[in-house]
């Protein structure tokens, strides 16, 4: 159990002291289920680990505990990936799911746009690596063909270009 703390802490401290030149300011916890919090890091008064266990306690008292086997990562960085906000679907975004995804990807279409949309795939470099039109609703996309990695899912119009990051295992 001290191995692990050590491993955790050394974790924590490589993340910060290793970090880009910019202020982190949200620890984001994810937790195996797929939930993940995030904490703004001027709110934390301390962190504990109890046995099994970490400890958040934040500025206003509050506590918040996990159990490091319940836990996927810990980490500085938002990975959430292929959501967007209530706002976003209003407007015409693209939805993806399952996100991770494994051979086939569902994109709804919503909104209240009517028409068909052009759709890019781009790989991380910015290359289209797939191109596809998509009838308004919900469609299965064959991504069998990219590699594993982070994808960007590229929808673009007269208005604006809209971008929806998933993973493809």
């Amino acid at each position: 159990m001290k191995l692990l703390k050590l491993i955790v802490g050394v974790f924590l401290f490589l993340s910060i002291g290793l970090s880009e030149l910019k202020a982190q300011g949200t620890l984001y916890v994810k937790e195996i289920s797929g939930t993940q919090t995030a904490f703004v890091l001027s709110e934390i008064r301390k962190i504990n680990f109890p046995p099994g266990n970490i400890l958040i306690t934040k500025s206003n008292a509050e506590t918040q505990n996990y159990t490091l086997s319940g836990l996927q990562l810990l980490s500085f960085n938002d990975y959430t990936v292929g959501t967007a906000s209530p706002e976003q679907y209003a407007s015409g975004a693209l939805r993806l799911f399952p996100n991770p995804v494994g051979n086939i990807m569902q994109i709804e279409n919503i909104g209240n746009e009517t028409d068909s949309r052009t759709v890019e795939i781009l790989d991380l470099q910015g290359k289209t690596v797939q191109k596809l039109r998509l009838p308004c609703g919900q469609t299965n996309v064959d991504v069998s063909a990219l590699k594993a990695g982070i994808y960007i899912c590229k929808e673009q119009n007269n208005l604006k270009v809209s971008t929806t990051k998933f993973i493809k295992n």
